[in-house]
This record gives C-alpha cells, structure tokens and sequence, in this order.
C-alpha cells in the first residue's frame, strides 16, 4: 500500500542521511575523486578495494538521502528551481567539472579537516554550481559554437 511505501522510503532517507552522517566523519580531502583521480592502487589490493567501497557507500548515502529529502520537501512546496537546473545540468557538469579539477588542487583556507568538510566544501559546492549555471544559461546556451562545443549542438 501507499503507506507502507511511503513508511519505507521514510525509513531509508533517515538511515542513508544518519549513514551519509556517520560516514562524512571519516572523509578526508584527499579522497575526492578530483585530487586523488580514483587510482587503484594494486599493490594494496585490499586496502584500495576498502578505499573505493567507502567512496562509494558514502556517495549512495548521499544521492538516497538528497532525493529523500527532496521528495519529502516537494510534497509541500513547489520546487521550480529544480526543473529549470535540469534543463542545463549538461552545461552545468561540463562547467564544473573543469572548475572543480582547477579549484579542487587549490589549497583549502584551512588545515581542520573539519572546516574543509563542513564550511568550504558547501561554500565552494554552491559557488561552482551557481557560476556555472549562470555561465550555462546566460552564455553557452545563447551562443551557437559554444553550445555545439559543449552540448553537442543540442
């Protein structure tokens, strides 16, 4: 039934956000795919198999919580934003994508593991995904070679 469904998606947005939690506390900056590039070391098999099934289980974690959260949220209140981001999320990961793989060997503004985690990652999260929407729309979706450079022409 409906209830039953909506009891267990409930149940699995609480366990992969406390999950998301829990697991953020073991992060640390040099496993963001965009400094250490996921390579697999196969001199310490096991070690590296631990490494990227953490990766992973974090990320899955993350993704089930937000769409949770994200669902629980459009039951009461309209979220438009969200459809106009997916219209250009093309242009939007090609942007960030070259902007994270720049900024993300920068260094952090601090040494606390605790401020990269909880301030400068959210703050620079937003920043990229913001520049690059404006860039997207405002630019690459009004310019024809852009477009076909970065969206394929679409």
């Amino acid at each position: 039934s409906q209830k039953k469904l909506a009891r267990f998606q409930n149940a699995g947005t609480t366990v992969a956000a406390l999950g998301f939690i829990v697991l953020l506390f073991f992060w640390n900056r040099d496993d963001s795919v965009y400094v250490s590039h996921m390579e697999f070391n196969t001199a310490d098999f096991g070690n590296s198999l631990l490494h990227y099934g953490f990766r992973y289980l974090i990320a899955t974690c993350g993704v089930v919580a937000s769409i949770g959260i994200l669902r629980f949220i459009s039951r009461r209140h309209k979220l438009d934003f969200l459809a106009k981001l997916g219209v250009v999320s093309m242009g939007i990961y090609c942007l960030q994508t070259f902007l994270v793989m720049f900024l993300g060997n920068a260094p952090s503004p601090s040494a606390s593991p605790w401020v990269y985690i909880l301030v400068y990652t959210p703050v620079m999260a937003t920043v990229i995904v913001g520049l690059s929407y404006l860039v997207t729309t405002q630019v690459i979706e009004k310019q024809k070679y852009l477009r076909i450079i970065f969206l394929g022409g679409r």
